[in-house]
């Protein structure tokens, strides 16, 4: 399983809003383990400043019954 560009989209915008600086994800991490809700969490990476500075990780909590819900904590 992948994660979406609207989904990584979400991560960024989130992770950015959190530093107050440009953010970009560098990579993800999931066990692909479906939980009893339908859902799937994926660990993100984010960086920043030319992925020369490391920012705090992102989760993002995709929903399979409609990826569109998916969100980041």
């Amino acid at each position: 399983m992948e994660l979406l560009r609207s989904e990584i989209k979400k991560a960024e915008r989130a992770a950015t809003k959190k530093a107050g600086k440009p953010v970009r994800m560098t990579g993800w991490f999931t066990d692909n383990k479906v939980s009893e809700f339908n859902t799937v969490e994926f660990k993100c990476e984010m960086c920043s400043n030319d992925m020369k500075d490391r920012e705090d990780d992102t989760t993002v909590i995709v929903w399979l019954d409609d990826r569109r819900r998916s969100y980041v904590l």
